[in-house]
């Protein structure tokens, strides 16, 4: 019988620590076999590299008739991902995200400057999301009344994923957001080639139209992943991040006097509250031998990034955010041929966001906090000493995202 260990997906708990489970299955540094779910999880730094640089390992979906997105260099192996990533390689350039930098810049600005009076905001729903989709949609091409419909889409094929749902419920939900990012895409698809601009999509249709080029679902599917993946990490990387520096404000006064510092920060925000917390879908085609672990071929993998990242054989003291951190070989966007081809545009819309954040949010904190409350008795003082640090008055102030593929917040209301 294979080793197994509780992992449970399902449990509050875990969704707003998943650390200490990661940590206990990590702690057995093999593989371990999660009979709910039907999968090997691997959770050491070194295991999840050789993972995903193993050549035997698969991300290709058997299925008669796979979706626009599963066509994606995500869901391929060699040599189609070959093909696909060095095609999307061609618009995703580094000169194209660069060229993106002054309309970062001043998105960031235009949604800081509404709250200048206020003083507060919900930052997720005000800034992180906003921020990333303007992004991406511009550098795509989607039109302007176009972001919100494709953006509701993009939160129902995450929302299949989330592990709250029957696997009827779950094909329901992504089968609609399917659909709806499929319609959308394709009719746009339809317009930039009537009418091209200079934007990523009308490119990507320029490759789909040479020989050798895109065909039509691969180059739907390719538009819908870079929508998908363009604005997912970021919303959860700046969501995380802000989150981090508030909980430990001499590292934010540190980057606020030293903003040359910041790029390394954000390094650490990655690894330490990874936006990726596991893997997509990974198969065994071969027997293969893990940590002393046998691995029988056809077997289903999850690669935990949120563990890997926190590994102390390679991080000392994981547990600590220190922006000084330094080597940070973190996970959070992969290796191997399937590194995220979007990590420059995540770290340059961070970088930027936080340049700006440290400036203008002077004292940045959560919306009653200890500092911003009334004062009050000694027993409530006791009392909120109890609870923990993003609690108080039994009024939640942080709550993350019931999902275990990402680590998310769902509302961070905070004041300056």
């Amino acid at each position: 019988m294979p080793d197994e260990t509780r992992f449970e997906y399902g449990s509050q708990e875990y969704y707003q620590n998943p650390y200490p489970t990661l940590k206990r299955i990590q702690e057995k540094r093999k593989p371990v076999w999660h009979e709910p779910t039907g999968t090997w999880l691997i959770s050491t730094y070194e295991d999840v590299s050789c993972i995903l640089k193993d050549a035997s390992i698969s991300k290709q979906f058997i299925r008669e008739n796979p979706s626009p997105l599963e066509r994606t260099m995500l869901f391929q192996d060699p040599p189609n991902h070959t093909r696909l990533r060095s095609l999307v390689s061609q618009v995703f350039t580094p000169r194209a995200i660069t060229e993106m930098e002054k309309q970062i810049l001043d998105a960031s600005s235009s949604l800081l400057a509404r709250f200048s009076e206020r003083r507060s905001m919900d930052f997720i729903a005000d800034f992180t999301l906003p921020l990333p989709i303007q992004v991406i949609a511009e550098m795509l091409g989607v039109p302007r009344e176009d972001w919100a419909p494709v953006h509701g889409h993009s939160l129902t094929l995450i929302k299949a994923a989330d592990g709250q749902h029957s696997p009827e419920e779950s094909g329901q939900l992504l089968a609609q957001g399917m659909m709806g990012l499929i319609g959308c895409f394709s009719a746009l698809i339809d317009t930039r080639r009537a009418n091209p601009k200079d934007d990523l999509l009308s490119r990507l249709i320029a490759v789909h139209d040479n020989d050798g080029g895109l065909d039509t679902d691969e180059l739907v599917g390719t538009a819908i992943l870079l929508m998908i993946a363009g604005h997912e990490t970021t919303v959860n990387l700046l969501g995380n991040g802000l989150y981090l520096l508030m909980q430990n404000p001499e590292s934010m006064k540190l980057l606020k006097d030293h903003p040359e510092l910041i790029p390394g920060a954000i390094e650490e925000m990655l690894r330490c509250e990874s936006p990726v917390q596991q893997g997509t879908y990974r198969r065994a085609t071969e027997t293969i031998r893990i940590s002393g672990v046998e691995i029988p071929a056809g077997s289903q993998i999850t690669v935990l990034f949120g563990a890997a990242n926190r590994d102390p054989a390679v991080f000392p003291n994981p547990e600590v955010f220190d922006v000084r951190r330094t080597p940070n070989k973190h996970l959070a966007f992969g290796t191997g041929i399937h590194f995220c081809l979007g990590a420059p545009l995540a770290r340059a819309e961070a970088r930027i966001a936080f340049e700006m954040i440290l400036n203008r949010m002077p004292g940045v904190q959560l919306s009653g906090s200890p500092s911003t409350l009334p004062r009050q008795g000694l027993l409530a003082k006791l009392l909120g000493m109890l609870r923990p640090p993003d609690q108080m008055g039994g009024r939640c102030l942080v709550h993350w995202t019931a999902n275990p593929v990402v680590r998310s917040l769902d509302s961070l209301q905070v004041e300056w």
